[in-house]
């Protein structure tokens, strides 16, 4: 049984972000100037992941498809489920105190405006069972180019894929101070030039594109190219 939990380099570790961690994973999210994901209730009571986390230790997914099928009978079930596929990881140096985190969510905005435009829900959830994104990725300037971003990229990945999910991504914008495009490259993560869109199938024959804003770039790993990626190489140039 392996729990949500990893060895990093020099000393640190990667976790799931847990009571006691919540005001530091809100420290983190707001240097990052994105929205906080899931509430921090749902860190504290422990469902934030929960089916991942059920998905991940018996090496099956049923957790998360019993998930997905509850919202389409019962679709006040759909917080529950979201944050339920959600993850929210802490970077801890060996004193146990929060040096990083990253935030990872289904691609809720996606979703939703899939309903608006009038596909059906049983076409639409099941891209919540197939794609996360990652929202937030933060490591204090201190604890950097020690590898905890590549790190905690790799521990995401680990938990969604070994959850049957195809598909982690998220943006950039060309703005950013950080050579954001040169580490997730070297993360072995596919960079995609602004306006390029990534082709998702959600079952029932129906295809969904994932785009951006024009002056952002999206970085996305496969779960077929995850595979194939030589991990053993420590990363420990890396700008974040």
């Amino acid at each position: 049984m392996r729990a949500l939990e990893w060895t990093a380099p020099h000393g640190f570790s990667i976790r799931a972000a847990g009571q006691g961690e919540i005001a530091e994973f809100k420290r983190l999210v707001k240097a990052m100037n994105v929205p906080f994901e899931p509430t921090e209730a749902e860190i504290e009571d422990g469902s934030t992941g929960a089916f991942l986390r059920a998905a991940f230790l018996d090496g099956k997914r049923m957790a998360v498809l019993e998930a997905a099928s509850r919202v389409l009978v019962d679709s006040d079930s759909y917080r529950s489920f979201y944050a339920g596929v959600s993850l929210a990881l802490v970077a801890v140096d060996s004193s146990s105190r929060v040096v990083g985190l990253l935030q990872a969510i289904p691609p809720g905005q996606v979703i939703n405006g899939l309903l608006e435009s009038g596909w059906p829900l049983q076409d639409s959830i099941p891209l919540g069972i197939k794609v996360a994104k990652v929202s937030a990725l933060w490591v204090d300037e201190e604890a950097r180019r020690a590898g905890l971003g590549s790190a905690l990229l790799d521990s995401c990945c680990d938990v969604y894929f070994a959850a049957g999910f195809s598909l982690v991504y998220g943006n950039f914008r060309l703005s950013s101070p950080i050579d954001l495009e040169s580490f997730y490259g070297a993360t072995g993560f596919r960079i995609l030039p602004p306006g390029d869109r990534i082709p998702v199938g959600t079952g029932q024959g129906r295809i969904v594109d994932i785009g951006t804003e024009p002056d952002q770039k999206i970085f996305y790993m496969t779960r077929g190219n995850w595979a194939k990626l030589d991990r053993s190489k420590p990363k420990l140039d890396e700008p974040i």
